[in-house]
C-alpha cells in the first residue's frame, strides 16, 4: 500500500466492481507530501502546513536527549519503512511473544 501511495497505480478490479476507484496517482511529485516524507527536519507534532511554510517551527517534541528524537525530526519516510520492516519481522514471531511487552 505504502509504495502505491507513493508512485500511483490501477484501481484493483474487486474494487471496480463494487464501484471504488482510487486515485491513479502517486504523492512522490505533490511538493507538500514529498517534503513531509523526504525533507523534513522539524518536529512533527505541528501541522503540516506549518511545517511545510515554517520548517523552523518549534513543538512539543522530544528534546535532543530522548532515544525518539532522532527518529521524530527526520521527516516520516525512514519511520514508515521502519514500520514496514517490523511488521514484517513481528509476523514470523510466535504469537505469545507477541505484546506490549515485547522489543517490536
Amino acid at each position: 500500500m505504502y509504495s502505491t501511495a507513493l508512485y500511483g497505480g490501477p484501481t484493483l478490479n474487486d474494487s471496480l466492481s463494487v464501484g471504488v476507484s482510487y486515485a491513479e496517482e502517486g504523492i512522490l511529485l505533490a511538493d507538500y507530501a514529498s517534503y513531509l516524507l523526504f525533507e523534513s527536519t522539524g518536529c512533527l507534532r505541528v501541522t503540516a502546513a506549518d511545517l511545510f511554510l515554517y520548517p523552523n517551527t518549534k513543538a512539543a517534541c522530544e528534546d535532543d536527549s530522548s532515544d525518539l528524537h532522532e527518529v521524530a525530526t527526520h521527516a516520516l519516510d525512514p519511520m514508515i519503512q521502519r514500520l514496514i520492516t517490523e511488521s514484517g519481522l513481528m509476523a514470523q514471531d510466535n504469537v505469545s511473544a507477541i505484546g506490549p511487552a515485547s522489543s517490536r
